[in-house]
């Protein structure tokens, strides 16, 4: 049993110690995109006859449009992504229309495109485009949007306009705010594990003790900490999103049975904890189970968001045993007696997620 604690523990510091994670995406959940029209370019549709309108849920008319953002990803330190948005635009004149259904910012030469007929169009480009963070969220202007010859050629064969569209032509500026719905946890600072003073009343009255196996740690109190690692994911407001932790908590009694939980994800939208388990000795007992559900996660009700730090705190989540943890507890510990109870409290976390 020793060493297989020892290489479980090998195993997790190698994935505890790995280098920072590569930038990553993060997935979009709200915004805006204020399209700006050019005064050149609507005195050029105002000559035409041709008028330019909003489709719901877009809003605005004549030289401003404000199209909500419905999706898309953003990588916040690269610059690079796309914004989705749920807002049409069209162009009537004499009885003919040309909907842009569906625009997207991205974040190239060619920020704007948009569903037209069965296809997708490039509708504009820019020699200009910047991308900022803006808290959690991001920010991306671009100040010189000027229609391509493809969508040209399709305004002048739809609308036959007197003086026709032209590539190159001047149309406005955009400026895109989108918010994520979960920021990429950064490989830094640590979770706390403070287990309840009745589950380690339980435990010592069975002679079993709770140990930390690096890169987790023992503290005071008792406390058990452990490194935050990378592909974890958060929600400013610490609704959803996953945190991972290396290290690993060992569960063992004297002249008895033993238990290992190690890659532990604490899921804030589902409310679990999962993590992979090993009981020991096997037989009788099953021995590695894999990555199964171990404890139950309160919803979090004092969650603190910094944008400006990206930073995201959560104090005194509860965990609390599954029906599977109990009952396992309880046949390697108790011999099969109830002393386990699903439901009850294991103990509280805290930590401080720090957004890439």
């Amino acid at each position: 049993m020793r060493a297989l604690a020892c290489g479980v523990a090998a195993l997790v510091l190698f994935v505890g110690s790995a280098p920072p994670a590569l930038a990553r995406y993060e997935p979009l959940a709200s915004g805006s995109v204020t399209l700006t029209i050019d005064p050149g370019f609507a005195s050029f549709l105002e000559r035409n006859r041709i008028e330019l309108g909003a489709v719901a849920p877009t809003k605005g008319k004549g030289k401003k449009f404000v199209l909500p953002v419905e999706g898309g990803r953003i990588d916040p330190t690269l610059g690079k992504g796309d914004l989705e948005t749920a807002g049409s635009l069209a162009f009537r004149s004499a009885g003919r229309r040309l909907p842009l259904r569906s625009l997207v910012v991205k974040a190239n030469r060619v920020p704007l495109s948009a569903k037209v007929g069965g296809g997708q169009l490039k509708v504009a480009s820019t020699r200009r485009l910047s991308v900022s963070r803006s808290g959690f969220g991001s920010r991306l202007t671009s100040s010189d949007l000027a229609l391509t010859a493809k969508a040209a050629t399709r305004l002048n064969k739809k609308l036959r306009p007197e003086a026709p569209f032209t590539a190159g032509q001047a149309i406005g500026r955009i400026v895109a705010k989108a918010q994520p719905a979960t920021i990429a946890v950064l490989p830094k600072g640590k979770l706390s594990l403070v287990p309840a003073p009745e589950i380690l009343s339980k435990f010592r009255s069975l002679f079993v003790s709770l140990n930390p196996i690096a890169p987790a740690e023992l503290a005071a109190g008792p406390v058990f900490t452990f490194p935050l690692i990378a592909d974890g994911s958060i929600a400013p407001d610490a609704s959803t999103g996953e945190i991972r932790v290396g290290g690993e908590l060992e569960f063992l009694q004297l002249s008895g049975g033993q238990v290992f939980w190690y890659e532990d994800w604490f899921d804030l939208g589902t409310g679990s904890t999962t993590a992979e388990t090993i009981l020991q000795p096997s037989p009788p007992y099953a021995g590695k189970l894999g990555r199964i559900g171990i404890l139950g996660l309160s919803p979090n009700r004092d969650a603190v968001g910094d944008p400006g730090a990206r930073t995201v705190t959560v104090n005194g989540q509860i965990l609390t045993l599954t029906p599977a943890t109990a009952s396992s507890f309880n046949e390697l510990f108790a011999q099969g007696d109830p002393v386990f109870q699903p439901g009850e409290t294991f103990g509280t976390i805290a930590f401080q997620a720090a957004g890439q």
